[in-house]
């Protein structure tokens, strides 16, 4: 059972509702906000701030934000919400200032907080297994990269769907249930590498699921919505057609 906190007044003013079953669209949100999202509470003097955070890069991302991650914010939880440029400009999403709904996220499994030691699958979706792809697909598609190889060749052709994360426990997770689901990676945990952002050594854990087949079961099981991963798996297909020729992935189509 969903949780279903208090609305303030200014909750109940703007029209603020939450779901009262957790489907597909909102095990996704949850990924959507596990990769790129944070949840916040600041104190003050006058008491504290809640937020629901999410951003991504401006250059290539406002079509995600704007034509998937806006409209589903509407769908699941009626609120009317704009997207904009956000950290100085530097990254481009939503901020919702909201004590209720993080109340909401954080009662469906999401920590507030510094997340990356707290991150998990939600329980509630590792009970649903048809949700867990869902919850995939959002992490996928806010904290996941989908690159063309070379390998040798005169052309990027050979696709990587890859995840690197400062959270082993999720990391984890998703490599326990793509092997479930059917797919082969390669997974590397506690690599450190110097950051030069922050000017000191850090621990991060990779992810690599590799190469046609998996690229395909990936559309057919777990899906993209950000068009930026849509176009690279595309350009995947164009590059590999005689490999793809008359077998089911040829007749995959991609909605851009």
């Amino acid at each position: 059972m969903l949780p279903s906190p208090t609305l303030s007044k200014f909750d109940e003013k703007r029209g603020l509702r939450f779901p009262t079953t957790l489907d597909r669209d909102l095990a996704y949100f949850i990924g959507v906000l596990a990769g790129d999202g944070a949840l916040v509470s600041r104190r003050k003097k006058n008491g504290t701030d809640y937020e629901v955070k999410c951003v991504g890069n401006p250059k290539d991302e406002k079509p995600f934000y704007n034509e998937v991650l806006i409209p589903l914010i509407k769908k699941l939880f009626n609120l009317d919400i704009l997207p904009h440029l956000v950290d100085g400009g530097t990254t481009y999403g939503f901020r919702i200032w909201s004590k209720s709904l993080v109340q909401f996220l954080v009662g469906v499994g999401l920590p507030c907080g510094r997340k990356y030691e707290k991150l998990r699958i939600p329980q509630a979706i590792k009970e649903e297994r048809p949700l867990l792809p869902a919850f995939i697909a959002g992490l996928a598609d806010t904290d996941f990269c989908v690159a063309l190889k070379r390998r040798g060749k005169n052309i990027q052709y050979y696709p990587v769907i890859e995840l690197n994360t400062a959270s082993k426990h999720i990391i984890q997770e998703v490599a326990e249930a793509l092997h479930e689901e059917g797919f082969t990676y390669s997974l590397c945990l506690d690599l450190s590498f110097y950051d030069k952002r922050i000017e000191k050594e850090v621990i991060s854990h990779h992810l690599c699921v590799y190469g046609l087949r998996n690229l395909g079961l990936w559309l057919e099981k777990i899906g993209f919505r950000n068009q930026k991963h849509l176009a690279k798996a595309k350009l995947a297909f164009e590059r590999n057609k005689k490999k793809v020729a008359g077998t089911r992935f040829e007749l995959m189509t991609f909605g851009l």
